[in-house]
């Protein structure tokens, strides 16, 4: 029993946080091994649902490759797979009676017993946790529920790592397409603009070969133009056939990757694994943006082909400009503009600044009198952040949005241009989508009497608004990682951290201006006893409902936060100990006077509760908590379900 509160001490000081996701996979393990402990090491498998695969692997087992580990578990499955499919924990305890059979790996590591947990992220597995041993051992109770807790706690950490590499993609991803729009404002001839395209290829998607394809008919020639770096491609043709024949990049917008295995396959010469997006001009294809990396190379991915795309839509911008030599000003106004996007985009402003910055930036280079942009952050059914730019501010910015239920509940998949009437002005619709996903909405207006919007502006909102969505992806996403850097992952109230960020300014405040702060300090009644009767899982639904009736039952101004486990405490600012002690009783009023609703049935559930005020000789916040604590204490003592203030005298018996 020592051992498991020592342990289950150690998961709640454990921080899983980590400047990539592979330094939160090593901590993971590590703490697996060190506090379970497992005599033989720890593992972590990743899993995509998406490519129903596992990505990596980390281990605390000396010179086990993850990369090469995860690649044997791909093609084997057995428990692992089994794992993720049912999201159910197994536990091993001799490998020569494994129902999954000892499979080679466990032989080559020396591995007797084991014991895997699924990892899941908000209904989904996101990877295996497994604790590893040299020996047959007997799995307890204790052990398998401690892999659990960890697990749900390395679930929120892998999702954090996700966000935040996510993030740092889109982030470099706009870089480069910042670094072609201004090189290709620089270029002076179309032989210049595809080069530049090319070169950028090379580089942003680490290609060993790109070759840049047009047709005649989009240069009003009788000649192809063929664009190629570093060498000539072998079999370049016979690639290209092989994605018209998918259907993919002749008829779709967006490129696709093609694995070097089906390349060898469908081309017949081992040309390594290629990435294909087609040049789309007016709807029609008008020439091939290809990149190869040489046999050996890692295949191109989804990513990377998002990203061929988006050069290759600049291509063909460039490639119009060079042809319609009376539009180079206006062409040149869409490439700053794009930049001026992804400009806004890097700045570190808040969301709502940065819409306001990319409405100028259309209404100029469209131009339009009126722009407003709008953000689904959640669903496609209801828009928020709308936002307002542009010269003519006259304009009545509703005007804008007319006709805006029924816009989003059609979710138009293309740019809608409306010619306007003696009534309304011209207007342009634009839904900005990111991976398949309507993410936010531009509108364009002219005032009545101006000329329509035409093909010329249509494309160049598309250009614009395959950035915006881009810089509202990202913007969307950094204020995710922002808000689960901040709040429990269980409960959704303040996390620890966070608890005491906040409160420090409280109590320099009370400390400063001589005011009244109160903490309330409270924790949940023989919760063990719940855990280990119904199960985590039952523990879990208490404590969120527990915060929740918590939250709803204290004011805007106070701080609540979970402390740790099934510790909370709340900060009462401008309270005393006496309105604190109120304040503590609605609480514990709050939450033992109905029964919680879970999965095991209807559970009656209190809380005690200690309250202190602060003092002179109290330097710091935490020496008020520890106040608070010792009240606990005391109302624990009392016979639990009940609130005690410190310093106040023990009621007689």
């Amino acid at each position: 029993m020592a051992r498991q509160y020592a342990r289950m001490a150690g998961l709640a000081e454990l921080d899983l946080h980590g400047d990539s996701l592979e330094e939160v996979l090593t901590r993971i393990v590590d703490a697996a091994t060190e506090l379970l402990p497992a005599d033989r090491g720890a593992s972590v498998l990743l899993w995509d649902a998406r490519r129903e695969e596992f990505t990596a692997a980390s281990s605390t087992i000396v010179d086990q490759d993850g990369d090469k580990v995860a690649g044997r578990v791909r093609a084997s499955g057995g428990a692992s797979r089994f794992v993720v499919d049912h999201q159910e924990q197994i536990a091993v305890h001799d490998i020569e009676h494994d129902p999954f059979g000892a499979n080679d790996i466990n032989h080559e590591y020396g591995i007797g017993a084991y014991a895997a947990t699924p990892i899941v992220s908000q209904g989904r597995s996101v990877g295996v946790l497994y604790a590893l041993e040299p020996d047959p051992r007997h799995w307890t109770r204790d052990d398998l529920a401690f892999l659990r807790t960890l697990a749900e706690r390395a679930a929120a950490a892998i999702e954090r790592a996700r966000l935040a590499e996510e993030a740092a993609y889109q982030r470099d991803r706009a870089e480069v397409l910042s670094f072609v729009a201004n090189s290709l404002i620089g270029a002076s001839s179309l032989d210049s603009v595809l080069r530049t395209i090319v070169d950028s290829v090379l580089a942003g998607i680490a290609a060993d070969h790109v070759e840049l394809r047009t047709t005649g008919i989009a240069l009003e020639t009788t000649t192809p133009m063929v664009i190629t770096g570093p060498e000539a491609i072998i079999g370049i043709e016979r690639v290209q056939a092989l994605a018209a024949a998918r259907g993919r990049a002749s008829d779709a917008e967006f490129g696709l990757a093609i694995g070097a295995d089906e390349l060898r396959r469908e081309v017949g010469v081992d040309v390594g694994t290629a990435a294909v997006a087609p040049l789309r001009y007016r709807g029609r294809t008008i020439g091939y943006l290809t990149a190869l990396r040489d046999p050996g190379a890692d295949d191109f991915d989804g990513e990377d082909a998002a990203l061929l795309s988006a050069m290759a839509n600049q291509a063909v911008v460039s490639v119009e400009n060079a042809r319609l030599m009376e539009e180079t000003e206006e062409a040149l106004l869409e490439l700053s503009a794009v930049y001026e996007i992804v400009q806004a985009q890097n700045r570190e402003i808040g969301l709502e600044q940065m819409l306001s910055a990319i409405a100028e930036v259309v209404s100029s280079a469209l131009p339009a009198d009126r722009v407003a942009v709008g953000v689904f952050p959640g669903s496609e059914e209801e828009l928020e952040h709308v936002v307002t730019g542009g010269p003519e501010r006259a304009v009545d910015p509703t005007a804008l949005m007319e006709r805006l239920d029924e816009i989003v509940s059609s979710c138009p998949d293309e740019t809608i241009l409306e010619p306007g009437d003696d009534e309304h002005g011209p207007r342009l619709i634009a839904p900005l989508r990111h991976r398949s996903k309507m993410v936010a909405l531009l509108v364009a207006h002219r005032c009545v009497g101006s000329n329509p919007f035409g093909p010329h502006e249509l494309e160049m909102a598309n250009v614009m608004g395959a950035q915006v969505a881009v810089a509202v992806a990202n913007a969307l996403l950094i204020e995710e990682t922002q808000r689960l850097a901040l709040t429990d992952s269980l409960t959704g109230i303040n996390n620890r951290r966070h608890l005491f960020e906040l409160g420090q300014r409280s109590f320099g405040a009370a400390k400063r201006y001589g005011r009244p702060l109160s903490a309330v300090m409270f924790d949940i009644d023989h919760f063990k006893a719940v855990n280990d009767t119904y199960g985590h899982g039952v523990g879990d639904e208490v404590l969120v409902e527990v915060a929740a009736r918590a939250r709803r039952t204290v004011r805007d101004v106070d701080v609540l936060g979970r402390y740790g486990g099934e510790e909370f405490v709340v900060l009462l600012p401008e309270t005393d100990r006496e309105r604190g002690k109120t304040a503590a009783e609605r609480i514990r009023a709050a939450i033992g006077d109905k029964p919680i609703e879970t999965a095991a049935g209807p559970l009656t559930v209190t809380v005690s509760a200690g309250i202190a005020e602060v003092a002179p000789d109290m330097n710091e916040l935490v020496d008020l908590i520890d106040c608070a604590d010792q009240a606990l204490y005391e109302a624990k003592n009392a016979g639990r379900d009940c609130v005690r203030c410190f310093d106040e005298p023990v009621p007689a018996p």
